[in-house]
């Protein structure tokens, strides 16, 4: 094992606004290969994308998200203790899709009018 190995992560969003209500946004992620004192990890890498609807005024926004959208992700783990040597290669179900609906009830956009703990004091001075 080479323990002297460089290992990072990269990780990348971005949000494209296609017009006022419509919205794409992705994220990328890379993990290099990871070595400890009695493992090593593989690394791996993810896609995602979600699309994002608003409307009537913003109160109604519809989402729809991708997980791992090229099934990219992979779990590889090694583990040495002693004489033992224990390795594990599997594909976990990491593609999943969720839609998402959400309404804001009686969203109002004034801004708070009362008067605040500070405002005797200000009058005070």
């Amino acid at each position: 094992m080479n323990r002297d190995k460089l290992s990072y992560v990269l990780t990348f969003n971005n949000d494209f606004s296609l017009s006022k209500d419509f919205s794409i946004s992705t994220y990328y992620t890379y993990r290099s290969d990871f070595q400890d004192y009695i493992s090593e990890i593989g690394g791996y890498s993810q896609f995602d994308i979600r699309f994002q609807k608003r409307l009537f005024s913003k109160t109604l926004s519809m989402n729809l998200y991708v997980n791992d959208v090229f099934n990219w992700k992979k779990e590889k783990f090694e583990s040495f203790v002693d004489n033992y040597n224990f390795r594990n290669n599997r594909k976990r179900e990491t593609q999943y899709m969720t839609f998402t609906v959400q309404y804001s009830f009686n969203s109002t956009k004034k801004s708070y009018r009362g008067k605040g703990a500070a405002s005797d004091d200000l009058n005070r001075l």
